[in-house]
């Protein structure tokens, strides 16, 4: 594990778990970053998106984090296991935005092109 005291580059999005233990944020690499907020400590580097991360969300329990690419996919990771359960080429676009529903098993996607986007999670 690594001490993270600052993110290189631009942080323009990053998510905390519901219950705050965990903070995520994208890497320059394209990589999802999560840390450990009692030390500020690397928990888990999730090699990801190719062209960068347009946005992260935790799902409630805090055990997944979904991701959305500048290259039009989304992701769902186990945090803890560090690799992608579930991954979708959308296509849709950069600046697209992620949301875990309240049940933690559904996923909402909104693209550049406008459109809402409604999945279910696979287990």
């Amino acid at each position: 594990m690594k001490n993270i005291t600052a993110a290189a580059g631009f942080v323009h999005t990053y998510a905390f778990s519901r219950d705050g233990r965990l903070f995520a944020y994208p890497g320059t690499d394209g990589s999802v970053q999560v840390l450990e907020t009692a030390s500020w400590l690397e928990a888990s580097t999730l090699e990801g998106h190719a062209g960068g991360t347009s946005y992260l969300a935790f799902d409630p329990s805090g055990r997944y984090i979904a991701s959305t690419g500048r290259d039009g996919s989304v992701k769902v990771w186990d945090v803890a296991g560090r690799k992608v359960v579930n991954a979708l080429a959308l296509g849709v676009g950069d600046g697209s935005r992620i949301a875990f529903g309240s049940d933690g098993q559904s996923i909402v996607v909104t693209g550049a092109d406008g459109n809402l986007r409604v999945f279910g999670r696979k287990r």
